[in-house]
């Protein structure tokens, strides 16, 4: 069966601003827990953080998203980890 998903983003740093309107999305599931499962790995491999996934009366989903995350720069070097602890 095909899900719609209504998908708005919300600013991060204006959360009183209205949440803009995606494109709405669609995902293949025989249930609509299965379909909430797909839509959630979907906004994850789009880099966007979910902040809420809820249902609909009419059988579909909402979801609202946070801007997608930059990728990390291959040039960037991992942090290195500072000690815990006191002064030796």
């Amino acid at each position: 069966m095909r899900h719609v998903i209504r998908t708005f983003e919300v600013k991060p740093d204006a959360p009183a601003d209205p949440p803009v309107a995606l494109q709405d999305r669609h995902v293949e599931a025989g249930t609509l827990e299965e379909a909430r499962t797909r839509a959630a790995e979907n906004f994850t491999n789009e880099r966007r953080p979910l902040r809420s996934l809820s249902f609909l009366a009419d059988g579909g989903l909402v979801a609202y998203v946070l801007p997608p995350i930059a990728e990390p720069q291959a040039t960037e070097k991992p942090r290195r980890r500072r000690r815990a602890g006191g002064k030796r």
